[in-house]
């Protein structure tokens, strides 16, 4: 029950985060070999976490393989 009670705390405190910086509009610029990206913070937001989600699994996923039992 109290995984439960702090899951929810937790889940409430990312969303009211996500809400704070929807009100904000903001924008990120970055120049990279001759490009120009342009995008709403939130949206680069999304996408950072996005990308740490990917390696977090990749990660989890290669690790798994190599320490898979061999036959």
């Amino acid at each position: 029950m109290i995984r439960l009670v702090v899951f929810v705390l937790i889940l409430f405190a990312v969303a009211a985060g996500f809400a704070w910086l929807a009100d904000r509009p903001g924008a990120v610029a970055v120049d990279w070999m001759g490009y120009r990206i342009e995008t709403d913070l939130t949206v680069a937001l999304v996408a950072m976490v996005v990308g740490v989600l990917l390696i977090m699994f990749t990660w989890w996923l290669v690790r798994g393989l190599w320490n898979a039992p061999g036959s």
